[in-house]
């Protein structure tokens, strides 16, 4: 299995579907995707291979129950001395995974709310866009919403909005746990490497005009 934040990339899923791995979601926070390893251990129901957050969180082993950089150290080498052996560089390799399963674009936006009444109107913005889901971003349909906090997703209830598209992209909606700042996840899909960064840029316009309305 490979477990991810449910923010971070849907290449994921697909790479991992090609080797016969199961991916799952979990909340952010590295301690969720520790709580999947206990939790696969303790059923025996499947072995960890990797695990990852948007905010550049890697693991591969079970024995440290935390994001791992001296791992992710020993990870990239490995890339690179396989990757040479092939006459590939990591940008090449990288490139080929683009080709095989598609382009995608992930970027963050912080939307802040200063003052002493911040994350109170963040939470009304919270409320508004739970209350009336957007249709559509830059004009592509969403085909499916997940909201975190009210709907049955098999994780603890957490303030996370995550809409799908029609196109393959992906818009995750969460305020900060720490300051009066709300975070956007866009993740546009596309057959190129230009289309795709396009799109992206399209969509992250269409987040901060949702966010800014009124």
């Amino acid at each position: 299995a490979v477990v991810k934040s449910v923010v971070s990339t849907e290449l994921a899923r697909k790479i991992a579907a090609s080797f016969g791995l199961v991916c799952f979601d979990t909340l952010t926070g590295f301690k969720w995707i520790a709580e999947k390893i206990q939790q696969f251990q303790d059923k025996g129901d499947h072995t960890f291979v990797f695990g990852f957050e948007e905010s550049y969180g890697f693991l591969s082993s079970t024995f440290v129950r935390d994001k791992d950089g001296v791992n992710a150290s020993l990870l990239l080498c490995e890339m690179a001395s396989f990757y040479k052996s092939q006459g590939m560089t990591l940008v090449d390799a990288l490139e080929a995974l683009y080709k095989e399963y598609g382009y995608f674009s992930s970027q963050q936006i912080n939307i802040m709310f200063e003052g002493v009444g911040g994350m109170d109107r963040m939470s009304a913005l919270m409320d508004g866009i739970r209350a009336e889901k957007p249709g559509d971003f830059a004009g592509t349909k969403v085909v499916r919403s997940v909201d975190y906090k009210l709907d049955d997703t098999g994780l603890p209830k957490s303030n996370v909005l995550r809409f799908f598209l029609e196109d393959g992209s992906e818009i995750a909606i969460r305020p900060s746990g720490t300051e009066p700042k709300l975070k956007l996840y866009v993740t546009a899909s596309g057959a190129t490497e230009e289309l795709c960064a396009k799109r992206a840029a399209m969509l992250a316009d269409s987040c901060r005009a949702l966010t800014t309305a009124g």
